[in-house]
């Protein structure tokens, strides 16, 4: 709007951002083996903050898109898998859920009060004058999260994983690093693969969701209600979500396998929708499964590959979500210029991240029966040295 551009044009920085998040996060990992990790926290910080700062100087779309999109999204995914990196290794294995669930929903807290906030700014002050007050503000609050990092590595209590009979038995997850092994290694790789068929899917329907109700006939003020609705669930499916996989004494992955499938089944059932109630039904529950993703896939990856390659395996599971997801949106909305309806690309999608649930529901199945074999040939060894 600023810059008097398209929606297009102004699309690309999402898009930007999202290539940034899936391509940024791939060298962290080497970061903080030769860094460390608070000064690669530090290093993020400096980024978004210095980012944020020079954005605010933009005179035109095309600087704004490279600043932003790309350098302000650069620091925030390094702070944000280095966060992870911090969660796994202070938080105990019986809460991690939990501990996830509160960082999940503190982001979209933060969310829901900051773009409003920044949107009355900008009509108050402009861009410009938005996004220095924008950098100072963010400067106070991450010199206030570089300090904690700090000063939790100095004095905080580290947590160390039990060891189960699957991960002392995966060479990939105590030794091998290197990319070749990772791609070898079916587990990973079938969880790779569903995670990209989901996120073609998942981004789709957020995207289009406010244009879809409106075509519906919903009054504007109800649109805007609904939305509001679908945010509010989605907070509460990061903070539920976590801690359901705690209660299952840490299946991260079968809970991840629920939300998929609830995610595809709500957007399936979006072109039945034919009430205000019906949108507002399944758009609780396309925003409480949507939400409930978020904080479990970075369990997942610590439940399958142990703690010490956590971060290594979400680092290159992003990957899957830079190659599909920026193509989701576009992808239904082709289909409606083409059909008029959205009818369509929402099945299609729908039935991928249903594709995308019996994947993981088959990756659950076998690593469960590779348990129970690696737990009947414990139990002979022992009896064999008895």
């Amino acid at each position: 709007k600023a810059f008097k551009q398209s929606a297009g044009t102004a699309a690309l920085v999402a898009s930007f951002a999202d290539i940034t998040f899936g391509l940024g996060a791939l060298p962290v990992p080497f970061l903080h083996r030769r860094l460390g990790v608070p000064v690669t926290y530090v290093l993020g910080a400096s980024v978004v903050v210095l980012g944020v700062f020079l954005t605010s100087f933009a005179v035109s779309a095309e600087y704004f898109i490279c600043l932003h999109g790309i350098l302000v999204s650069l620091g925030l995914t390094i702070c944000y898998v280095t966060q992870l990196q911090i969660l796994y290794i202070y938080t105990p294995q019986q809460r991690r859920g939990l501990c996830m669930a509160f960082a999940a929903s503190g982001g979209g807290a933060g969310a829901a009060w900051m773009g409003p906030a920044l949107s009355v700014s900008f009509e108050q002050l402009g861009l410009h004058a938005t996004l220095r007050v924008f950098a100072s503000g963010l400067a106070v609050c991450l010199a206030v999260l570089v300090t904690t990092v700090c000063l939790l590595y100095r004095y905080g209590r580290q947590f160390k994983d039990s060891p189960t009979s699957e991960s002392s038995r995966t060479g990939l997850v105590r030794h091998n690093t290197s990319l070749c092994h990772w791609l070898c290694d079916p587990q990973f790789m079938t969880l790779y693969v569903a995670f990209a068929i989901y996120t073609f899917g998942a981004s789709a329907p957020p995207a289009h969701l406010p244009t879809y109700v409106a075509e519906q006939g919903v009054s504007t003020p109800l649109v805007g209600t609904i939305i509001s609705v679908f945010g509010i669930a989605n907070g509460l499916g990061r903070i539920v979500f976590p801690n359901v996989g705690d209660c299952l004494g840490g299946e991260y992955l079968r809970i991840f396998g629920v939300t998929v499938l609830a995610n595809g089944c709500s957007v399936l059932a979006l072109p039945l929708c034919r009430s205000t109630a019906s949108l507002f039904s399944v758009a609780g529950v396309l925003g409480f499964s949507f939400g409930g993703r978020i904080g479990v896939i970075c369990l997942v990856c610590c439940q399958l590959f142990g703690q010490e390659q956590a971060t290594k395996s979400f680092s290159l599971l992003t990957t899957a979500f830079t190659l599909t997801s920026p193509f989701g949106p576009p992808f239904v909305g082709l289909v409606h210029d083409c059909i008029g309806r959205y009818d369509i690309g929402f099945i299609v999608v729908g039935m991928l991240m249903v594709v995308s649930s019996i994947l993981l529901g088959w990756l659950d199945i076998a690593r469960t029966r590779r348990m129970k074999d690696f737990q009947v040939e414990d139990k002979d060894i022992g009896d064999e040295t008895l």
